[in-house]
This record gives C-alpha cells, sequence and structure tokens, in this order.
C-alpha cells in the first residue's frame, strides 16, 4: 500500500476557493506516495479522521499569517491575511503533532510551525531586516536564487548528505525569533531561518523554500518528499 499524503491547500473564504500548485501533488506521487488536497474545517470530528486516514501531511504556501497570532501589530508592509486559515491550520498541526504523524511544511508552513511553537515573524525582510538576500524572485519557478548552509545533524543534513544547498525562493516574511521547542536546520547567508525541524518527532520539518517547483531538476528538493514518504511508511 502506497503512503496517503494529506496536503492542506491555500484557500480564499472571499472568494470561496481552494488552490493547490500541481507541484506538491506531482512530488508527493513521484516520491512513491498518493497525495490527497485535505478540505480546510475546524471541525475536530473530521479533522481526527483525516488524521488517521493520512499517513503524512505537507502544509503548503499561501498569504500571510495574520500578526496578532503572534502578538504584534500588522505593519504596512504585510499584505493579504487569512484569519480562518490561520486557525485551521494552527488548529491541525498542533493535532497533527501530538499524533506523531510524519509533516513536511512549506514556505508559509514553516511560519504555521514556528507561530504554533510560540515564535514571531519578519513581516517583510526587506523593511526590517535587509536587502542583502533576494528571497522573493519576481516569478516563483525552479530557479534557484540563493544559498542556505544547512545545520549538521539536523534532518536536512542527514537526508542531502549536504553542508550548503541551492533553493529557489518566493517570500517576504520569514522566522524572526524560533520558538521554543524547535530547532533550525538551515539559514540563508543574511540570518534567516530557511528550515526548522521538531527533534523527537517522526518527520516534523518545514522549510522556507519551495521544493515542490525544483524536484524534477534538484535531488536536495526530491529528497524532503522521499524522506516523508519514507516516514509515513513507517
Amino acid at each position: 500500500m502506497l503512503p496517503v499524503i494529506g496536503i492542506v491547500p491555500m484557500y480564499d473564504d472571499k472568494m470561496e476557493n481552494y488552490r493547490l500548485r500541481p507541484g506538491y501533488m506531482d512530488a508527493v506521487e513521484a516520491a512513491g506516495g498518493i497525495p490527497v488536497m485535505l478540505r480546510p474545517t475546524e471541525n475536530e470530528c473530521v479533522l481526527d479522521q483525516l488524521i488517521e486516514s493520512c499517513d503524512g501531511f505537507i502544509f503548503s504556501g499561501g498569504q500571510d499569517i495574520e500578526p496578532a497570532r503572534y502578538g504584534e501589530e500588522k505593519l504596512e508592509r504585510c499584505e493579504e491575511c487569512m484569519p480562518s486559515r490561520d486557525s485551521y491550520e494552527i488548529k491541525f498541526l498542533k493535532m497533527v503533532l501530538k499524533c506523531n504523524k510524519p509533516v513536511l511544511g512549506i514556505c508559509r508552513g514553516i511560519q504555521v510551525f514556528n507561530v504554533l511553537y510560540g515564535g514571531d515573524l519578519y513581516q517583510d525582510i526587506p523593511t526590517q531586516l535587509s536587502d542583502e538576500v533576494v528571497h522573493r524572485a519576481s516569478v516563483i519557478g525552479e530557479a534557484a536564487m540563493h544559498s542556505v548552509e544547512v545545520y549538521e545533524g539536523t534532518p536536512l543534513a542527514n537526508i542531502t548528505g549536504e553542508s550548503t544547498i541551492e533553493v529557489n525562493s518566493f517570500h517576504h516574511q520569514a522566522v524572526k525569533n524560533l520558538g521554543a521547542g524547535l530547532m533550525p536546520m538551515a539559514k540563508s547567508t543574511d540570518g534567516v531561518i530557511e528550515g526548522a525541524y521538531v527533534p523527537g518527532k517522526r518527520f516534523a520539518a518545514a522549510v522556507q523554500w519551495h521544493p515542490e517547483l525544483m524536484f524534477r531538476t534538484d535531488k536536495n528538493a526530491m529528497v524532503l518528499f522521499e524522506a516523508l514518504i519514507e516516514a509515513a511508511k513507517e
């Protein structure tokens, strides 16, 4: 039996639609899993059954997280937020981790991890930190934008076997202070945390870049999905 991977999509409650780039599903299937897009809900009975039915999960990219979630006022450069998505994802991720199901966070996903664990975010990297590294490409795609340093002994180091990897990038927010209980596993040259994980879990890791767009041509992107699938088989 192939492991089933539930993918949390981007959604817009004003436009009443769900959106998910094909790369998420393509990467899961290429790594040996069955991808399923999940319907956002806060119904705990439904969430419990989803956790029971799926072998692993992916939290995808999307809108900025509402700054009130980490105790800040919204700054001018903070963009569209979707409070209902924040509420659902933070609740669902907490339940997934409690059940020790494998989970991979991508882009916004690492930010959801951090907020759940009590961390905060840069609402806009260029205005709050620096523009030393271009974190937001003009067009999102598979092209590498910058390098990240991989921390020794972390899940990312173990699965890639690398100390430095090249990544694509399409974000203007990022982890500022890492939440208690999370450990860093990668950073860019300007000090932005680009990867984090939860020690002691089967597989609970998140990255700031978009491996779902790079997996066809970059082994360091593909191994993230393979690691998720392997953990989901256990």
